[in-house]
């Protein structure tokens, strides 16, 4: 009895936890800047404290979009648990990088992308986003969170697959 009340509990988070057709939301996209070493206060996110500002900041200059060029904000109002104060960060192999914060109490995924040639201007993130309490960083991270932004030429969208920062040596991490 008890294993059929908790799978009934389980897969009802699932289903309320990502929204319709599977999507968690979706936010415009927005220029933030250009060139390296270009600090948080330039990028807009209002309720980071001074530490969480200087880690985002070594995390986006250790993660360099392998294409160069001007990263691109989109800002996402996510379900999910973050406290106040509690941030997870997580980036991509081609250098997009993501941090979910508390935005005065909602839960908000911010994320800084590589321009792509023909990239649209929204973006959606799917399916559930997984984070954790980093046993390798000085930082949580963001386990696993997939968006994708369509292309304006309607080929298939970019999919940016969101991971932990541990995988690309950031200093942040042993």
């Amino acid at each position: 009895m008890k294993k059929k009340l908790l799978l009934i509990i389980t897969i009802s988070l699932f289903l309320v936890s990502c929204g319709k057709d599977n999507v968690t939301g979706t936010g415009a996209i927005n220029p933030v800047g250009t060139g390296l070493n270009t600090t948080v206060s330039g990028y807009g996110i209002q309720t980071l404290n001074q530490n969480q500002a200087q880690t985002l900041n070594v995390v986006l200059n250790e993660s360099q979009c392998i294409n160069g060029g001007q990263r691109l904000q989109i800002t996402i109002p996510i379900q999910g648990n973050s406290s106040a104060g509690q941030i997870f960060v997580g980036a991509t192999p081609e250098g997009d990088v993501a941090v979910i914060h508390n935005d005065n109490g909602q839960p908000t995924l911010t994320a800084y992308l590589c321009q792509r040639p023909d990239m649209g201007a929204q973006g959606q993130l799917a399916q559930q986003i997984v984070t954790n309490t980093s046993q390798y960083c000085n930082v949580d991270e963001i386990t696993a969170a997939t968006m994708y932004i369509p292309s304006t030429y309607g080929y298939q969208p970019y999919e940016l697959r969101f991971r932990p920062i541990h995988f690309d040596n950031s200093s942040l991490c042993q």
